[in-house]
């Protein structure tokens, strides 16, 4: 453990000066650092993982490899388990990075693990546009398990949706349980949730 603090500082203090490295460099360190977030929560990495240095560091790193998928998808993945199990709060700017994220053809999938635990995705314009499009990201199988989830933890925390998104969902969940070899513990989560989005609609 001790070993894996030292590394994981190292790397903090390397991102926190990108601009002394290559691209090829940061690339290389990023794909070294995501792992540690990506990892089992740790109270040793707290500290280190919500530095304001670094996550801005990242922030800027984002921003100006944009174009490097690689590099891009490592950064979002860091910053979404940063955020989600560390408890960092996320700014304005790490939630801008990340809807332009959304359109990077790599990126987009580690975007749609993490963007609805921003605090800023509940009053966002285009949030259930970008809900009903999470099924479409690649790698579908995984998104529309991603998708799942995230109408599942909508319903139990009770959020207000509109009728129309409602039957949007409903229609693409039974579409999928109709095409897709599933086991029979799944296509029964899946008929639930189904059964929850009607009752929704009863209300």
């Amino acid at each position: 453990m001790k070993l894996n603090v030292e590394l994981l500082e190292t790397l903090k203090c390397e991102l926190c000066n990108w601009k002394s490295f290559d691209e090829a460099q940061l690339q290389h360190k990023m794909r070294a650092f995501e792992k540690f977030p990506r990892a089992e929560y740790s109270t040793f990495y707290k500290p280190i993982l919500t530095n304001e240095c670094l996550m801005n560091s990242l922030v800027e790193l984002g921003e100006a490899f944009f174009a490097n998928s690689n590099l891009l998808s490592d950064v979002v993945s860091s910053m979404g388990y940063i955020i989600r199990r560390y408890g960092y709060a996320p700014s304005t700017t790490v939630f801008g990075l990340f809807i332009r994220a959304a359109t990077n053809k790599k990126a987009r999938y580690y975007v749609s693990l993490h963007l609805s635990s921003f605090p800023q995705f509940s009053t966002w314009a285009y949030r259930w546009d970008y809900l009903l499009s999470m099924p479409k990201i690649a790698p579908r199988k995984l998104s529309i398990t991603n998708f799942h989830g995230e109408v599942k933890r909508l319903l139990h925390t009770k959020a207000q949706i509109p009728a129309e998104v409602v039957q949007h969902i409903a229609d693409l969940l039974n579409a999928y349980v109709a095409k897709a070899a599933l086991s029979d513990y799944s296509k029964t989560d899946y008929l639930n949730t189904i059964c929850l989005l009607e009752r929704y609609l009863l209300h």
